[in-house]
């Protein structure tokens, strides 16, 4: 005898929450920011990339005078060879169309890290990751580094889930015939370096963890695929690495307020030449060690996601240039913060949120824009102006200090040093929810699922 599980109808309730989420799926996808929709959007940078593309597929120098771009800008192609070729699929259709797509996969991407980094920092399990995921992502989107990403066209996010994807997923996917099938760990990153340079910093990752392994596949991948840039476009692979590389110029102005980093504080702050040189060294040496100093503690206690963090900071404080949509790590780091001084509070009260909230807030606020800039004007800023519109280094340099700096406290029974990140378990230190809480979280979740259901079937 066979039995069928009846399957019930969805309520009223499901059905709205179905659409909204839908609606709001929509709405992230179309827009950016001010209401504008994505079709009447012209994001610069991509249109950068497709120009590229479009010399590379005619044979012309990558790294010479390029055409201008669709608003008769004349700006150089600043990626190494293969990011061309990997961008010529969109060089094929418009700058509209290919936007829609940019975007389509960025904020796919993006829902992917944010579900990943939840589960990697045991805030949510399974299927409750996607749903946590997905009620966080209008708020992730609208942060700034997310949301100038989408206006740009920008792979930023793209490089975000590559590293995320290798550092936080199991290496392994399945075993047939006891043969484990996955991919070498640690590939992908050296994917993200080739198409960017500066994830490269994130080998420190796979040191810290004892990975070496991973440190070995990262340059692996990085390797191939920088080959793969030379078997497709010899000559402008020979100039990048050798020539191009080396000039930063190319980027743009160091002392511009969007540069984020400790090179744009010490330039908008006066200093150049060898003066400037020295300095940025002599600090980039200081993040480099409390960075190292901080990653070996927490892979001791196999905490992935503040170790990925970290890197990500110390990535974008010793970078010449690291602009502020370049800062789209703070995004699923927030989140993650968030939901965590959420849960805090039967334990700790408001102490954790407000410090989340606070540094949420600074993230959405884009103060490095709140003072006269562009043309050179970030030069006259007066000392306060300096440090609140350079508010993105310093909190990634009060991040990176505090942990660095912080006893590490004794490594829990079980764990596991430089291991694989695993589907993580409910840790039984957690606070655990009161009644009405854990209720209302059963109801939602179950509303959630139905919705979910519902938008499969549709």
């Amino acid at each position: 005898m066979t039995f069928v599980a009846a399957q019930r109808r969805p309520t009223h309730r499901q059905i709205v929450l179905a659409a909204l989420v839908a609606i709001v799926f929509l709405v992230s996808l179309l827009t950016y920011q001010n209401g504008r929709l994505n079709f009447g959007v012209y994001r610069l940078d991509l249109d950068v990339y497709r120009v590229g593309a479009q010399a590379w597929m005619h044979g012309k120098a990558l790294y010479g005078p390029l055409p201008p771009i669709a608003n008769g800008m004349l700006e150089p192609f600043t990626y190494p060879p293969i990011s061309a070729v990997l961008m010529a699929p969109l060089a094929l259709m418009s700058n509209t169309a290919a936007g829609v797509v940019m975007t389509a996969v960025s904020l796919s991407l993006f829902l992917s890290v944010l579900a990943l980094f939840l589960r990697a920092a045991r805030l949510a399990v399974g299927a409750r990751s996607w749903k946590l995921a997905a009620a966080m992502l209008p708020l992730a989107v609208l942060i700034e580094p997310v949301r100038t990403t989408l206006a740009y066209g920008q792979i930023n996010i793209v490089l975000m889930a590559l590293v995320s994807f290798d550092c936080l997923l199991p290496s392994t996917w399945f075993t047939v015939r006891g043969r484990k099938v996955g991919w070498p760990r640690g590939a992908l990153t050296g994917v993200a370096a080739a198409l960017k340079l500066t994830p490269m910093v994130f080998l420190l990752y796979y040191i810290a963890r004892r990975d070496w392994r991973g440190c070995r596949n990262m340059l692996g991948g990085f390797a191939a695929t920088t080959a793969l840039g030379f078997a497709f476009c010899g000559r402008d692979s020979w100039q990048y690495w050798t020539s191009t590389v080396f000039d930063t110029s190319r980027i743009g102005l160091h002392d511009f307020s969007s540069n984020q980093s400790i090179s744009g504080i010490l330039f908008r702050a006066h200093l150049n030449g060898g003066t400037e040189n020295a300095v940025w060294l002599a600090c980039c040496a200081i993040v480099g060690l409390a960075a190292i100093a901080a990653l070996f503690k927490l892979a001791q206690q196999n905490k992935p996601v503040t170790m990925l963090a970290l890197t990500a900071c110390t990535e974008l404080l010793v970078s010449p240039v690291s602009w502020s949509h370049h800062w789209v790590w703070a995004s699923p780091v927030l989140v993650c913060a968030l939901v965590k001084g959420w849960r805090l509070r039967p334990t700790q009260g408001w102490r954790y949120f407000a410090g989340a909230a606070a540094v949420t807030a600074v993230f959405l606020a884009e103060p490095q824009v709140w003072f006269p800039h562009q043309n050179n004007l970030e030069l006259g800023w007066g000392w306060w102006e300096q440090i609140i519109g350079s508010a993105y280094v310093w909190v990634a340099v009060v991040t990176l200090f505090v942990f660095a700096l912080r006893p590490a406290p004794p490594v829990p029974p079980g764990a596991q040093p430089g291991g694989n990140a695993v589907e993580p378990r409910p840790r039984a230190d957690q606070p655990a929810a009161d009644a009405g809480d854990q209720a209302a979280m059963e109801r939602l979740t179950k509303e959630a699922a139905a919705a979910a259901g519902i938008l499969r079937r549709c």
